[in-house]
């Protein structure tokens, strides 16, 4: 016998968000880990299956 569905008044989670400035750290929290890093000098690029995050100096400057 399958469980009840939930109760109808159950609130969605907010969305995640990214903004800039974030440090990596914060990302991760926010995140997990990405499938894929890649660091060039003060440039490093997370990659997550629906994103790409880009920091310099670690800190977010965009998300593609």
């Amino acid at each position: 016998i399958p469980p009840p569905p939930p109760p109808a008044d159950t609130p969605r989670p907010p969305p995640k968000t990214i903004s800039l400035g974030q440090t990596k750290d914060v990302v991760v929290a926010i995140l997990g880990q990405p499938q894929k890093v890649v660091k060039l000098d003060a440039k490093e690029m997370l990659y997550y299956p629906d994103m790409k995050v880009i920091l310099i100096d670690q800190k977010v400057t965009d998300v593609q």
